[in-house]
């Protein structure tokens, strides 16, 4: 999610800046509206995706349901941008379903553990336990 955040920001810089970058004029695109417009939704976006991958990190349900959301979000803005640069938008969207399926599916992977000190802190040991708890039967198990 954080590798969204930044290729949405960069993407909207490069809106931004270098307007004749794209394949169409931004009457070409689904919302007609000039493209600092849409550098400033991809900035913005960006940033956003970016700050709600590191609340992710965090472990919060809360965080990873507002995720979910900017996940859904980005993914309906890269379609109406398609035309302007499809390749670019459909990776975007690609990694998108990614987050989006690991954030629902997976999520609840990430574990936190009360340290020493009083404190707690997201540790490897954490997840790979929460992984390979007892979730049922596995054809693999015991092998």
């Amino acid at each position: 999610m954080v590798l969204l955040g930044v290729s949405g920001s960069l993407q909207g810089f490069v809106c931004l800046f270098d307007q004749g970058f794209f394949l169409v004029s931004p009457a070409g695109l689904v919302v007609d509206v000039d493209y600092a417009a849409w550098g400033w939704t991809h900035l913005v976006l960006g940033l956003s995706l970016f700050a709600g991958g590191l609340g992710v990190l965090e472990g919060g349900t809360a965080v990873r349901a507002v995720a979910v959301v900017l996940a859904v979000l980005n993914a309906l803005v890269n379609i109406a941008f398609m035309a302007a640069y499809p390749v670019w938008s459909t990776i975007m969207i690609a990694l998108d379903v990614v987050v989006i399926y690991a954030l629902c599916v997976h999520g609840r992977a990430l574990r936190v553990e009360q340290t020493a000190d009083d404190g707690y802190e997201v540790t490897l040991a954490a997840c790979l336990r929460s992984l390979t708890s007892d979730r049922g039967s596995s054809p693999f198990r015991g092998r």
